[in-house]
């Protein structure tokens, strides 16, 4: 009984302290075999009376080809996803990427993602700079519990 709890628990959050930033829960979703993309998702805390903008994401050519910061927009009920060229973040403040609304795109995958794989990426900053972090592999349910959603009405 015990082990069918701990099963469907949600996963712990992991945080990521980089200068003024704390980086929670860099996870992406575990794509079809067939499909050469997925999405990526965590949160951003600027700790600074300055803020902070990421400005690129980038992974290894051996993982995959590039790496979009994407704006999702429903009208009429077509999905259309624009890049954007960066995400600013307001000093003491979190910016979260939601399922649906902001997201990362990771386009060209070489390799399949099993639950528990990771995917190292590095983020870059205006003024923190650059870190590589790895992003977790979740499951499409695991995935989509723990992400936030936007209403899409």
């Amino acid at each position: 009984m015990l082990l069918a709890v701990l099963a469907v628990w949600p996963a712990q959050a992991r945080d990521i302290h980089f200068g003024d930033l704390v980086l929670t829960n860099p996870r992406v979703y575990c794509a079809s075999d067939a499909s050469d993309s997925t999405i990526g998702l965590l949160s951003i805390r600027s700790n600074n009376l300055a803020g902070d903008t990421l400005t690129r994401v980038s992974i290894e050519k051996s993982v995959g080809k590039t790496v979009e910061i994407q704006r999702i927009v429903f009208k009429d009920g077509t999905r259309k996803a624009f890049p954007i060229m960066g995400l600013d973040i307001d000093p003491g403040t979190t910016l979260e990427l939601k399922l649906g609304q902001i997201q990362l795109a990771f386009m060209g995958r070489k390799k399949c993602l099993k639950p528990g794989s990771t995917i190292e990426a590095e983020l870059t900053f205006r003024n923190a700079g650059a870190i590589v972090i790895e992003f977790e592999a979740e499951t499409q349910q695991t995935f989509s519990r723990n992400a936030p959603h936007v209403d899409r009405r």
